[in-house]
């Protein structure tokens, strides 16, 4: 028989609508009503994140969430459910969800929700304009043919590391070849020569080439060798007011040692 007033042991909160909030430092109970279809489809939500998204090996997940590699697993499988508010607060942190999410997942069945990741900047890039390096026009054209091989190689293997490592090829040998490209063309430009063939064969094999563009700065390159080259279409006049300084502090030097 109930009390007046004193709700029923049976009834459960309904699952919440509004952002997660971290479970509090009182342990709460493990959830005792999950189905073993609801336990199989929040571990394989943690495994996914884990496998697929964060690359992380079942191992070093769980050192970083501090439990045994096998508790790990049998909650990824679906076997059990996280019995501890340290638990949740580390799984939150290692699969990188909001605080909460991984607490909200079991209890209410909310999809967890990811942690912002803010972009790293940039790597810096050493500086080349006060110790300028010349590069054999041989050694540039094997750099291109084998990126070029290897692209095929990799693409024919199939290899997921091999594919990987062509991409660090290919974006470090854009890098070069633009940065190579750029000087070339910045000094023909300001000796005067404009549509000779030696620029023609560097706009052919320069803009044919699929651009490995992953940051703003490369991109910003990449718009400025289409720039020099008449090819960047319309821009912002900041745009374009900012590459004709460039082009006039990079090559200065060299106007001035012609003169």
């Amino acid at each position: 028989m109930k009390t007046r007033g004193t709700p029923s042991t049976k009834e459960k909160t309904p699952p919440a609508t509004h952002s997660p909030s971290p479970p509090t430092d009182d342990p709460p109970e493990s959830p005792s009503e999950l189905t073993q279809e609801q336990l199989k489809r929040y571990g394989g939500i943690l495994q996914h994140r884990r496998v697929d998204e964060l690359k992380l090996s079942l191992r070093a997940a769980a050192d970083l969430v501090q439990m045994a590699h096998t508790t790990l697993r049998d909650l990824e499988l679906g076997t059990r459910a996280p019995a501890r508010a340290l638990t949740y607060r580390k799984l939150d942190e290692v699969y990188q969800y909001l605080p909460g999410s991984v607490f909200n997942l079991y209890n209410s069945g909310q999809q967890p929700l990811r942690a912002e990741t803010p972009t790293p900047p940039p790597p810096p890039r050493v500086p080349t304009t006060d110790f300028p390096v010349v590069l054999p026009l041989m050694s540039v054209i094997e750099l291109i043919e084998a990126d070029q091989l290897l692209e095929d190689k990799a693409q024919t293997i199939g290899d997921p590391e091999l594919l990987a490592l062509r991409e660090t090829y290919a974006r470090c040998t854009d890098r070069l070849m633009r940065a190579w490209t750029i000087a070339q063309i910045e000094g023909r430009r300001a000796a005067g020569y404009q549509d000779d063939r030696f620029i023609s064969t560097l706009l052919t094999a320069q803009l044919a080439r699929k651009p490995v563009a992953p940051d703003e700065q490369d991109r910003d390159e990449l718009t400025y060798l289409r720039w020099l080259l008449g090819r960047a279409g319309e821009l912002p006049p900041d745009d374009e007011a900012r590459y004709a300084a460039l082009f006039a502090t990079r090559t200065q030097g060299r106007t001035d040692a012609d003169t």
